[in-house]
């Protein structure tokens, strides 16, 4: 009897040690075929709210009721109180912002400085800035004022005009001292862009002279 529970024993035992096995062959298969997954260590903030992304030292520091901002570098939006729906990139960029919104400032160095309470500006690069400390609205600078950066952009590279027309009532476009593009009659200190000069012009003379 004795002899008959230790054969059964022993094949209760090979059987769930065979089990056993199969089982841990099976998951580790899965685990071999599945996808990758995909994602930054450490994990990206999250929770913020107001659909709200900071990231860096003090960024937003000072958000009260301001929605879906987003501020990445060290001081970038610090003083943003109520504003909304604005993009700051770089170190101290948009640092004086209080309630401005729908402003997209890229550069660090302390791009957009002067905006406190005006909206929908566009600055593009290391320091740009307005020629003062004074607010503005739906204007576009790109490396403009940026001594940062060591000075102003001295050429300028833009795809897509040459050659292209805009309507069968073309106005000539203007360029004043300060870099501000514009359409209207030339005035003194305006500069007019032109079409490349195809060189001088040939001239035709009478064959007996």
């Amino acid at each position: 009897m004795n002899l008959f529970r230790s054969k059964h024993c022993n094949y209760t035992n090979q059987k769930f040690n065979g089990s056993v096995f199969l089982l841990v062959a099976l998951a580790l298969a899965c685990f071999a075929i599945s996808p990758v997954a995909k994602a930054v260590v450490p994990a990206p903030d999250g929770g913020y709210p107001g659909f709200t992304t900071a990231e860096g030292d003090k960024a937003l520091f000072s958000l009260t009721s301001g929605t879906e901002n987003t501020a990445v570098g060290t001081d970038a939006l610090v003083h943003n109180d109520t504003g909304s729906f604005n993009i700051a990139v770089g170190d101290d960029t948009l640092s004086n912002n209080v309630s401005g919104s729908n402003n997209i400032i890229v550069g660090g160095f302390g791009a957009g400085f002067n905006i406190v309470a005006d909206s929908n500006n566009i600055y593009i690069g290391p320091g740009v800035s307005a020629n003062g400390p004074f607010d503005e609205s739906d204007t576009i600078r790109i490396n403009d004022s940026a001594p940062a950066a060591g000075g102003a952009t001295s050429q300028v590279f833009v795809a897509g005009i040459d050659g292209s027309t805009v309507g069968a009532v073309n106005a000539p476009v203007l360029i004043n001292p300060n870099g501000q593009l514009g359409t209207g009659s030339p005035r003194r200190g305006s500069r007019r862009i032109l079409t490349p000069w195809a060189g001088p012009a040939k001239r035709s003379f009478p064959l007996n002279q």
